[in-house]
């Protein structure tokens, strides 16, 4: 089921909605989170109406996780620290997302992106293939959330902090099939044996 875009919510709809996400949850949500179930907006789309998550929890009433009071630069890198000292070795993203850290988009508004957080911390990407199947859809959908429509290759090219397009195609098989993994239904679509992104 494709995600719906910010577009289509009004305020109250959101607040309403991250109010089933932490019953879903059974707790106070995470950014995360949001990307479990198809109905509920990605974590993006309250940051655009509230200015950041932390904000949209208190318009929902939800109680603050404590370990959680709004990310800023030297909180992504102590959390980033904390796995790291968990596990004794460099986490790919998607470790850190399991295990409750920041996610995707939290490294690239307060680091300038991963390797940049990694690099602070004196560490490398674990290989140069750093990038989960499950991350990969959620960029995608963060993009789309961000963007108010579903990405072109131009679009995810012009953006630095991201993979290229084929690291999408190189997963997934093409570009539109990586938008389709990630719940999104391609804007365009090119006859069989056409390459979709030169």
């Amino acid at each position: 089921m494709p995600r719906r875009l910010s577009r289509h919510f009004s305020r109250e709809d959101l607040i309403v909605l991250l109010q089933v996400l932490r019953d879903r949850v059974g707790g106070t949500p995470k950014e995360y989170d949001t990307y479990e179930y198809p109905d509920i907006p990605g974590h993006m789309v309250y940051v655009r109406r509230f200015g950041t998550w932390r904000e949209a929890l208190i318009a929902a009433g939800i109680p603050l996780d404590p370990r959680n009071m709004g990310y800023d630069r030297e909180t992504v890198l102590a959390e980033l620290r904390d796995i790291v000292e968990q596990l004794g070795r460099t986490p790919t993203q998607e470790e850190v997302r399991r295990m409750g850290g920041p996610c995707h988009n939290t490294f690239t508004r307060h680091c300038g992106g991963w390797s940049a957080a990694l690099a602070e911390l004196g560490l490398t990407p674990r290989s140069s293939r750093r990038y989960g199947t499950e991350e990969l859809k959620e960029m995608l959908r963060d993009l789309a959330n961000e963007l108010g429509h579903v990405p072109t290759v131009a679009e995810m090219r012009a953006r630095a902090e991201m993979p290229a397009p084929r690291t999408f195609r190189y997963r997934f098989g093409t570009w539109n099939e990586a938008l389709r993994a990630a719940g999104l239904t391609p804007r365009h679509l090119r006859p069989r044996g056409h390459s979709e992104d030169p």
